[in-house]
């Protein structure tokens, strides 16, 4: 096991002298070198307590501190981290195993966290040395061993949405750079063919040479229309102002009165809508869409999903971990644990509530995830193909081919 730093009969030896309950085996297989994630955004939680166990189930070894009455239980967490292994982007999904026990007889603790860094090995450090109390050797009573314990377990649990609302922002940088190249080309209603002459619907039909500045796209309705704008400017042209007359004023002439003989094209949509050329490189801000931002934008929604589910499954381990404290404060069976309850009550209370505001928290970064979700599918939905969109939608007047 090279990534624990650790043979395997080490470890072995490790979990057996701890009483490390093998459920712990499942949240540490979840680590380890991948080709491709495993455990889609998995989050465990497990309780092992010895508190209600009857005596013969109990190992008492009073020579290494342990009374055999302990609360015990293993989780399994995961967050957002910066990160440089990916080039395009600098948030990874990193996760936390964490096995704990305490025992309510004589104050002693054990820990063990797997991580791939050390930063919540920093920020337990960092807790120790800033409080006195926390320090090995520092004289201590049963319940303040207890309070202890909840202090680190803030320290753990914090991680969980400290990186959040940072990742979430980039994430939406990223969404709407891409959306909003098609959302802001403003595309009024459908040009109305029926008022332009026979003459120069011939023109719009009939395939021609594209401007040299528009990509080359015979084979779509841009291209098509373009070439058919470019060929009704030279049937105006010279049909108005001649061969010698400016270019722009043959523009203005275009877009201002009409030519005689010509009947010039009214959007019926509005006063102040978009003349035809207009509307055409609008169309074309959107026939520009790349197929490569339609991938990037698919990457996005994935990244998306994932922090979703990881966000959800986070709250509910919490959920889990401030259930089984709050049954500690008020559980009556167990008289050991009186002594905790009586001098440890404000403690436990100031834990669960941070507990629940770190729930509360990730709930609403839920809510941003949806909404982010809903942003993506709409983006795809506006720029995508017809397989995207479902079905061909060559026959409709509104249809725009990728």
């Amino acid at each position: 096991m090279d990534c624990l730093n650790c043979s395997p009969s080490m470890f072995k030896y490790l979990c057996s002298f701890l009483q490390i309950p093998p459920s712990f085996l499942d949240v540490l297989l979840s680590f380890g070198a991948t080709l491709r994630p495993l455990d889609c955004g998995l989050a465990t939680f497990c309780r092992e307590d010895t508190l209600l166990a009857r005596d013969r189930h109990r190992l008492a070894l009073p020579s290494c501190g342990r009374s055999g009455y302990e609360i015990r239980h293993s989780y399994l967490l995961r967050s957002v981290e910066r990160a440089t292994s990916v080039p395009s982007w600098q948030w990874n999904i990193r996760q936390l195993g964490v096995y704990h026990s305490f025992d309510i007889v004589t104050g002693r603790s054990i820990w063990v966290t797997v991580k791939g860094n050390d930063v919540i090995q920093e920020r337990v450090r960092e807790a120790v040395s800033a409080n006195p109390d926390l320090q090995a050797g520092s004289p201590q009573s049963i319940s303040d061993s207890f309070a202890t314990t909840l202090e680190i377990h803030q320290v753990i649990l914090d991680w969980c949405d400290e990186s959040m609302r940072w990742c979430i922002n980039d994430i939406e940088k990223e969404i709407r750079s891409l959306v909003n190249k098609a959302k802001n080309a403003k595309i009024d209603s459908d040009p109305h063919f029926s008022d332009i002459p026979e003459d120069i619907k011939l023109n719009f039909n009939r395939a021609g040479t594209v401007n040299s500045k528009i990509p080359s796209r015979s084979n779509t309705l841009i291209g098509s229309i373009y070439s058919g704008l470019g060929q009704a400017h030279n049937f105006v042209k010279r049909a108005s102002f001649g061969k010698g007359a400016p270019a722009a004023t043959v523009s203005e002439k275009i877009r201002g009165a009409a030519a005689p003989g010509v009947t010039m094209i009214t959007p019926r949509s509005s006063p102040a809508a978009q003349d035809p050329v207009s509307r055409m490189d609008n169309l074309v801000i959107l026939d520009m869409f790349s197929f490569k931002e339609m991938q990037k934008l698919q990457g996005i929604a994935e990244k998306v999903q994932e922090a979703l589910l990881m966000v959800k499954l986070n709250a509910k381990v919490l959920g889990q971990i401030r259930a089984c404290y709050q049954e500690v404060m008020e559980t009556k069976v167990v008289d050991k644990i009186q002594a905790i309850q009586d001098d440890c009550r404000n403690d436990l209370m100031g834990f669960l509530a941070r507990v629940q505001h770190i729930e509360a928290s990730l709930a609403i970064r839920a809510e941003q995830l949806d909404s982010l979700l809903l942003l993506v599918r709409d983006g795809k939905t506006l720029v995508g193909t017809p397989s995207t969109t479902g079905g061909d939608c060559s026959s409709r007047p509104d249809c725009v081919p990728y």
